[in-house]
């Protein structure tokens, strides 16, 4: 007798279902029985037993040190440092420091002896006001001029874009090169962001001289020498002198920085320096087109600014920045060299004899045509304002605007000056 099969075709596949690894449901579709591989509880993770999980890690032996000491180098300019190690440098510099002979070995020596600075509580009252004093008097000196280009929020704007650049370029200017410590100091410290010197308004300059200074900062690290031209010829790159040089390094830089790092998908390219050094028309003329405000005065550019140069580089605009002194004041290399406006300032007459001992009584007689020779300062300045006009009411020279005129011809390049190497 053969037995039937009730099964219809539905419940068959039904049974396959169930039979299968697929999970078990309902017919709501919640999940009666996980499939295999499924199971939401977690097993009990087990580690290989193995004595090397508990070994010291990052540990160096004093024969390895010693051959890590022996073969460090100097840096070189054309060497870029693209991820720094986990060597910790006080272990590898050498901690021993000489003494002098008369510091040990002297009869008046006793380590053991306390200096007291202060006998009584009068003298240090007195150190006290002494101190209030001078702080009070550096503060009074401080010239309002200088609140822009060294004021806390335009520090904060420069330390932005030191951060966020990998290759940080210090503009500096041709007929004064001069370099700011404070950068140098901060990327001494990160070794892996590159620096470059470009050395603008070179046309103000003999080329004899240019070439001095590019053998002497090349040294440290790669010059280029640059003319950033006027907005007419932004888009000349026979008249922009530089800029094919400068591109071709940032190429290569872009092209050594993401190779390297392939989670890396473009860099930033900072630009650095003193004020009316010329760092926003190095960033239009390599772009191309105004993207960046211009001005022949210093404090300009206020907040650090994108600008995309290719799909994968970027260039960062900053503003100017001028190192505070102890006493607080500018010195005169600060207002000459263009960081000051001279249209804010006061007493301007006692720097135009600055300008005549670095330009020359020659050259200047020769600029402004003059008839007569000066021989002081009071001479030169009404010479020049009889020459220019400016004359007030009743037939009185105004000197002041004399000096300012002479020193913003003298920072804007008309009066020929540099400084030898």
């Amino acid at each position: 007798m053969v037995k039937e099969n009730y099964y219809s075709f539905g419940k068959t596949k039904y049974l396959n279902n169930l039979n299968s690894g697929k999970a078990k449901k309902n017919s709501r579709g919640e999940i009666i029985k996980e499939a295999s591989f499924q199971s939401t509880k977690k097993s009990i993770g087990r580690i290989e037993p193995s004595r090397h999980w508990f070994n010291p890690t990052k540990v160096i032996d004093h024969n390895e040190l010693d051959k890590y000491r022996n073969s460090v180098r100097i840096n070189s300019p054309y060497e870029v440092l693209l991820k720094s190690g986990n060597v910790p440098g006080s272990l590898v510099n050498n901690v021993v420091k000489k003494k002098k002979h008369d510091f040990i070995f002297d009869t008046d020596f006793n380590s053991k002896r306390i200096k007291i600075a202060y006998n009584s509580l009068e003298d240090i009252k007195k150190y006290n006001s002494e101190k209030i004093e001078k702080i009070d008097s550096v503060t009074q000196n401080t010239n309002f001029i200088m609140t822009r280009s060294s004021s806390k929020a335009t520090w904060t704007e420069l330390y932005k874009v030191l951060d966020s650049s990998d290759v940080v370029v210090h503009v500096l200017d041709a007929r004064n090169p001069k370099i700011c410590s404070h950068i140098e100091n901060y990327l001494e410290k990160h070794n892996h962001k590159y620096l470059i010197y470009v050395l603008n308004k070179v046309d103000l300059v003999p080329k004899e001289v240019t070439t001095q200074w590019i053998n002497k900062l090349n040294q440290k690290h790669p010059v280029v020498a640059y003319h950033a031209l006027s907005r007419d010829n932004y888009k000349s790159n026979k008249l922009n002198f530089g800029k094919e040089n400068l591109t071709r390094i940032l190429r290569q830089l872009k092209r050594l920085y993401l190779t390297n790092n392939k989670n890396k998908h473009c860099i930033s390219v900072g630009f650095v320096g003193y004020p009316n050094t010329g760092k926003s028309s190095i960033i239009n003329s390599l772009r191309g087109k105004d993207v960046c405000k211009v001005a022949p005065i210093p404090g300009e550019t206020r907040v650090w600014q994108y600008i995309t140069l290719f799909k994968d580089l970027y260039l960062i605009d900053s503003p100017g920045v001028i190192p505070i002194t102890n006493s607080g004041k500018f010195t005169v290399d600060d207002l000459l060299n263009g960081g000051l406006r001279i249209e804010s300032m006061n007493n301007c007459e006692m720097y135009v004899w600055d300008v005549v001992e670095r330009v020359g009584k020659e050259k200047i007689i020769k600029f402004y045509d003059l008839k007569i020779e000066f021989d002081s300062l009071k001479g030169l300045l009404r010479s020049v304002g009889k020459r220019m006009g400016f004359i007030r009411k009743g037939g009185i020279i105004d000197e002041d605007l004399v000096a300012k005129r002479i020193l913003t011809d003298f920072v804007r390049g008309k009066l020929p000056y540099y400084v030898k190497v």
